[in-house]
């Protein structure tokens, strides 16, 4: 009987709990979804169109990627520096394709072949960067992106490594870059 009279006793206290009861329950339960949220918030995330040329791997953020597109049709343009690979129509305007690594201080190397074209827009340009394969769009944790020093003058174009050796591109960077300037004027399509 002692039992049976514990049990009806806990019946009754959880049916009508006490404000002090009340209070502790409400408190633990706060608790938990404050925690639950910080997680949640502090978890940010980085959403990138992943390519590669060869073993080198790069992203850019997709906001930036207007498109991907196969690398048929390719004018080639004499005359301007070897990066440029050439023109390419898609959707009724132009883009200049370049190889991003001689850019970005990579040693080029003239064996992989490329046959896409990550499409890039900025305020006023656009421009192509050469691709041999596409990884599709990737979500990085953002703590997981190591940043790289704004003064590394070879790496200006970079704005973090992410898992993989990926490097994600600064397109901002990237298309003030005065390498691509041939005889003083942008070679980059104008929006």
């Amino acid at each position: 009987h002692a039992r049976l009279a514990r049990v009806l006793e806990k019946l009754e206290s959880a049916a009508n709990p006490s404000p002090a009861r009340d209070r502790q329950v409400l408190r633990e339960r706060a608790q938990r979804y404050a925690s639950q949220r910080r997680a949640e918030v502090a978890e940010t995330f980085t959403e990138v169109v992943g390519f590669s040329i060869g073993e080198d791997r790069f992203a850019i953020e997709i906001g930036h990627g207007a498109a991907v597109t196969p690398l048929t049709n390719l004018t080639s343009l004499p005359g301007i520096p070897s990066f440029y690979l050439g023109l390419i129509s898609h959707r009724g305007h132009v883009f200049p394709v370049i190889d991003p690594r001689p850019l970005l201080g990579i040693k080029r190397d003239d064996r992989g072949a490329v046959h896409y074209a990550v499409l890039v827009r900025g305020e006023r340009s656009a421009i192509g960067l050469a691709a041999a394969e596409i990884q599709g769009v990737t979500r990085f944790r953002t703590g997981e992106i190591a940043a790289i020093a704004a003064e590394t003058s070879r790496l200006r174009a970079v704005q973090g490594v992410g898992p993989r050796d990926t490097m994600i591109i600064d397109c901002a960077s990237l298309m003030q870059d005065a390498r691509l300037l041939v005889d003083d004027q942008p070679v980059i399509a104008a929006n």
